[in-house]
């Protein structure tokens, strides 16, 4: 499944950039009709392994699709869940919408956006699939 005659170099740097975040939570590619699990990015190769095996191989990350979920499949106890590893306590004060946005649940409260917030979220997405950059959309990423 080889994309990188059509892909521009921007669609490549969002991928790498994507593929990357997801290494600290077993992210899967689809490879050759086959799906693995991404083990690293190494001089510009993406070191992929067979789940379950020890025998890993470094390929071009343009021959590699993430296997994603989109944002708007998240259910609702797993947006409480991932609201109380964000918000602790103050989890109930939110939901998240279909496009992923945290909003409050009345007007009045807003979510305070600060670098250890924001991280929190993004972990608890990557740590599920989610497909936070759009790679869906963009035909670079398979939906689960």
């Amino acid at each position: 499944m080889l994309i990188s005659d059509k892909m521009k170099s921007s669609e490549r740097r969002l991928l790498v950039k994507d593929l990357c975040a997801r290494i600290p939570y077993s992210g899967r590619v689809e490879y050759e009709d086959d799906q693995y699990e991404i083990l690293g990015y190494v001089h510009g190769k993406l070191i992929i392994a067979k789940p379950l095996s020890s025998i890993s191989k470094p390929v071009n990350v343009e021959e590699c699709k993430p296997v994603l979920r989109s944002l708007s499949t998240m259910e609702e106890e797993e947006k409480k869940k991932i609201l109380q590893k964000v918000f602790g306590k103050q989890a109930n004060k939110f939901t998240i919408s279909n496009d992923g946005e945290i909003v409050g649940k009345n007007a009045s409260v807003m979510p305070v956006v600060t670098p250890e917030i924001i991280n929190k979220y993004l972990q608890e997405l990557y740590l599920r699939d989610f497909d936070v950059n759009g790679l869906i959309g963009l035909g670079l990423a398979i939906e689960r």
